[in-house]
């Protein structure tokens, strides 16, 4: 029989008998195939070596009929792969474990399980509607769910199988350009990850690659440029992100000295999906937007990944809650802010 074709560069595909599989149905009428990579592999795997390929790639096909696929590589065949990445490749989704990894688990005497499953769509979707950041993304074609007890940085790809990709050019371009993963992980964050799209030999997309640490559900979404629009009153509680309704727990004020509109950072950053940390020991505010800001209390001085801009008036605490000026918002975080001054209300879009 002919050699198996590698789905990935410059890697040698573990041969078949090399790897056994059984099928079982649980009681609620589930059929779970497990496949086992045997000692053998490490023949082909030595060859990799010799051969000066970078990857060792087992290819796993499961019966249309199977609902769950466990894929088992014991510890000992896991060592000889050390200095290969380790790719799992499966209908639902391929899995790349690179070298460090890979010497990671077998340093530690672990081999490697896995479960690969179909996930539903309609509960991803509602997820994605209840995940701030996500809202407006759509769902497309069948989530994927990954069970493994590894951790450590590893590259996933998702097939675009039953995704309806543009013909036309230009809008193919668009719509490859849309697409991203939300994940929703086993430790219950929930969030979007960009990846790259993959193509094959003849320059059809074919999947979207991305790098996780920890492994959960993942869908495939189409999300669009979203607008944050954040509606804020002077001496007022009440907030709105979007059409939602939030209550401040500390109200956006004039500070007369200066004449400046002063509003809550954590508020208004968090709103636009940034994160906020506090540094109780330096007293000060952090902001990851992408870049690095910096925000020391009572000093009109801001750092932006590491350069020093200035503020029209210092950061302050108010009722345990740091403020800023209005115009931090625009100039530092890339927002429009308009202000109606006859109903006091500001408004932040981004």
């Amino acid at each position: 029989a002919p050699a198996p074709t590698p789905t990935v560069p410059n890697a040698t595909v573990v041969s078949s008998t090399a790897v056994t599989s059984q099928t079982t149905t649980t009681p609620d009428g589930k059929r779970v195939q497990t496949f086992t990579v045997q000692a053998t592999a490490t023949t082909d795997i030595q060859k990799a070596k010799t051969e000066g390929k970078t990857t060792v790639e087992i290819q796993i096909a499961p019966a249309a009929t199977t609902t769950s696929t466990v894929v088992n590589i014991p510890t000992n065949v896991l060592q000889s792969a050390q200095g290969l990445n380790v790719a799992i490749t499966t209908p639902n989704a391929m899995l790349e474990l690179p070298p460090a990894l890979v010497a990671a688990l077998a340093a530690a005497g672990q081999g490697l399980s896995l479960t690969v499953e179909s996930g539903n769509a309609s509960t991803v979707a509602n997820e994605v509607a209840n995940t701030p950041g996500a809202r407006g993304a759509v769902v497309l074609g069948t989530p994927t769910v990954i069970k493994t007890a590894i951790k450590g940085n590893t590259n996933v790809t998702l097939p675009l199988k039953g995704i309806t990709i543009p013909a036309d050019p230009e809008a193919k371009a668009a719509f490859l350009a849309s697409l991203a993963v939300f994940a929703i992980h086993s430790d219950g964050e929930k969030k979007i990850i960009s990846g790259t799209i993959v193509y094959d030999k003849d320059n059809n997309p074919i999947g979207i690659k991305f790098q996780v640490d920890k492994f959960s559900t993942f869908a495939v979404v189409k999300v669009d440029k979203l607008v944050k629009v954040i509606t804020l009153k002077i001496g007022d509680t009440k907030a709105t992100v979007g059409d939602q309704p939030y209550t401040l727990d500390a109200e956006p004020f004039v500070k007369a000295k200066v004449n400046r509109t002063l509003v809550p950072v954590r508020f208004i950053a968090e709103a636009l999906d940034a994160k906020v940390e506090w540094k109780a020991n330096t007293r000060q505010v952090v902001v990851i937007d992408g870049a690095e800001i910096v925000l020391t209390i009572n000093s009109s001085k801001v750092l932006v990944n590491g350069l020093d801009k200035t503020l029209d008036c210092p950061a302050e605490i108010i009722s345990s809650r740091t403020f800023v000026p209005l115009r931090f918002v625009s100039e530092t975080l890339g927002a429009k802010v308009a202000y109606d001054a006859k109903t006091k209300e500001i408004t932040i879009t981004r």
